[in-house]
């Protein structure tokens, strides 16, 4: 929850889209962790996982939904809910842009499964200030708008159903685990500050490295098991800015890959099994061989079980036509604040009461929003951004 008297909670969300200095509701245990684990066989993960999965269900005869993108994890737990239920009780969503792989795939995938799929195309959402202010109190307004899925929507379709989200699937197998592993706490610091920033169209606030001390510790018994990068990124990033966004306030979400069991099972996986999330993949293909016979976002559009130099070159071939779009799975605000009235005249008004508070802001609101609308610069980023802010702070009555 940002705090408008607290400069490093305004300057983190600036640079970041999040506020650092928030105290996330949930908290990872490492303590279970074995660094002596030897590469488990698949049957051992996958009755781990269903049993997560299980514990996650409980004896609900309510439907249940997954958010279905063209990734892995949304896939897994589908799979592992279809060997559990029939798939009538079963239900999925899909959002973003047309043609992007998380639309078209989950779409697609949920069709070949057998279970009614509802998808929300970003391009046909309408913005207003009540639904912006809804959605701010459901990521505890804590972190940016305008690229979620329509959640006021959601919530009347959906209700009381218990929602499964892939919450942590993918960084718990390895993909956040960095070639070179940061060793100088200055270095590790920055490059998280570098990788993170969410505004790059222009600098809105001068945060340094050294902040992130303020807030993270590193302690020697964890660092043990995990690198101090994923650490970092776990503390950080997935707790403050991905949980409040994809397990949002006022849905009933649960996410099997956070339950104690998976947690410590794949953090205790050896490193060369986490490379690359290589035995996550290998498991997947091997528990549920039906669901992973078809193409993923992961691949470009590829099998999962697609031999790495096709894929290499598949994305080659495909790198000057249209696969980065294909990737990007959400709206293009460059022209869309340019083409919709309607948007921009909600942004006009959010930025002008922005730029009445006393932030000492580097830049003025109005004017980047002028000059992106003159084509002077493209600056949605920081619009999107500063917007975001100003619905957090008025929704939150400050």
């Amino acid at each position: 929850m940002i705090d408008i008297n607290n400069p490093l909670s305004i300057g983190s969300f600036l640079n970041f889209g999040y506020d650092i200095t928030y105290t996330p509701s949930i908290k990872f245990d490492y303590s279970q962790i074995s660094s002596n684990a030897k590469k488990p066989d698949y049957k051992t993960t996958k009755d781990i996982f269903m049993s997560c999965l299980e514990g996650c269900i409980g004896d609900t005869n309510d439907d249940i939904v997954v958010p279905i993108s063209g990734g892995l994890d949304s896939r897994a737990l589908l799979a592992g809910l279809l060997e559990l239920r029939s798939a009538d009780k079963i239900k999925t969503y899909t959002f973003g842009t047309k043609s992007s792989y998380d639309f078209e795939i989950g779409k697609g995938i949920s069709k070949k499964l057998g279970v009614t799929c509802n998808s929300y195309e970003l391009s046909e959402y309408s913005f207003d200030e009540k639904s912006l202010f809804d959605t701010a109190s459901m990521f505890d307004y804590q972190t940016t708008l305008f690229y979620h899925p329509p959640y006021d929507e959601i919530k009347n379709t959906f209700n009381s159903d218990l929602v499964l989200v892939g919450f942590m699937g993918d960084p718990l197998a390895g993909s956040h685990l960095p070639e070179v592993v940061s060793v100088d706490n200055t270095q590790l610091l920055q490059r998280f500050l570098s990788k993170n920033q969410m505004v790059r169209s222009c600098s809105l606030h001068d945060l340094e490295a050294s902040n992130l001390n303020e807030i993270v510790k590193f302690p020697e018994l964890i660092l043990s098991k995990i690198t101090k990068d994923e650490y970092l990124d776990f503390e950080v990033r997935q707790l403050r800015y991905v949980h409040p966004h994809v397990m949002p306030k006022q849905l009933n979400c649960k996410s099997p890959f956070i339950e104690s069991d998976w947690f410590n099972h794949m953090l205790s996986l050896p490193t060369e099994c986490r490379r690359e999330q290589s035995y996550y993949n290998e498991f997947l293909i091997n528990a549920f061989p039906a669901a992973f016979n078809f193409p993923c976002k992961n691949n470009y559009g590829l099998k999962l079980n697609t031999h790495p130099t096709l894929i290499k070159l598949w994305r080659g071939a495909h790198r000057l036509n249209s696969l980065r779009d294909k990737t990007i799975n959400y709206q293009n605000f460059n022209r869309r604040i340019c083409d919709d009235k309607a948007l921009y005249k909600l942004l006009d008004m959010l930025l002008h009461r922005l730029a009445k508070r006393n932030l000492n802001l580097k830049l003025d609101p109005v004017e980047l929003l002028r000059n992106h609308k003159n084509h002077n610069a493209i600056f949605s980023d920081a619009i999107i951004n500063l917007a975001s802010l100003e619905v957090n702070l008025s929704a939150n009555n400050q």
